[in-house]
């Protein structure tokens, strides 16, 4: 038995990047996955996310949202319990940054990043 197998994972920020690798690692270790990522409808990195999810065989769902908009939260986590029925794991990877180099960071900034 693999050791995620027939867990559900919903991915914040999982369109490229580190969030895709997470969701790709997840999907090798047995998981079904919910692809996120502000943009309406999946590009095509994010449609190579998905395959590489669908590739080790398992489900992978495209749930739109802007993490830092609260009504389209609910609504990522709506679809993505309509699609999965439950949410085991959890992963918020998504940022909103404006690339300030770290010693720059103010508190206030750093609150938003967080």
């Amino acid at each position: 038995m693999k050791l995620l197998e027939g867990k559900k994972a919903l991915i914040t920020g999982s369109r490229r990047g580190i969030g895709a690798g997470i969701a790709t690692l997840f999907a090798e270790h047995g998981a079904d996955v919910g692809i996120n990522s502000p943009r309406l409808e999946p590009d095509e990195v994010a449609r190579r996310t998905m395959a590489g999810v669908e590739a080790h065989g398992r489900r992978a769902t495209w749930h739109p949202a802007d993490i830092g908009d609260s009504a389209a939260r609910e609504r990522m986590f709506d679809g993505f319990l309509a699609a999965h029925g439950r949410i085991d794991i959890m992963v918020n990877n998504a940022v909103d940054s404006d690339n300030v180099p770290f010693l720059d960071v103010t508190e206030r900034f750093w609150d938003h990043l967080v």
